[in-house]
């Protein structure tokens, strides 16, 4: 029999599951035990490049920061600190000359995700360690 299908488990780990979203909405929304950034992260100087009023695609990521999954940055920044970014599919060549569709990211400054960013990055100027 699988944990599924026993009866109190499946009920008691909903149960933990949703009071687990809860706690964590409960964060988010009051914006007090958001994690900082840390000085150097891919995720701070990423940030820090986008409220510059610059744009970056996966490739330029990889370029500028050595960062090779640019996705995940862009999802924490969301899920963790309310940071939505702009964002375009956009054709461009490979290095063998093949069309390919990239995501272009950036923060403009009409996003209130831009005001976020701003203040986030001064908080933590010092950077968390």
């Amino acid at each position: 029999m699988t944990a599924a299908e026993m009866p109190g488990k499946k009920a008691a780990g909903d149960a933990a599951l949703g009071a687990f979203r809860e706690e964590r909405s409960v964060r988010i929304s009051t914006q007090q035990s958001l994690p900082k950034l840390r000085s150097r992260s891919n995720k701070r100087l990423i940030l820090e490049y986008m409220v510059a009023g610059n744009s970056l695609t996966t490739l330029e990521a990889f370029n500028k920061f050595r960062c090779t999954a640019l996705h995940s940055v862009i999802s924490e920044l969301n899920q963790f600190h309310g940071i939505v970014c702009d964002r375009k599919m956009v054709t461009c060549k490979d290095s063998q000359g093949h069309k390919s569709t990239v995501a272009r990211y950036w923060l403009s400054q009409s996003n209130p995700g831009h005001q976020v960013a701003a203040k986030l990055l001064s908080d933590s100027a010092g950077g968390a360690k």
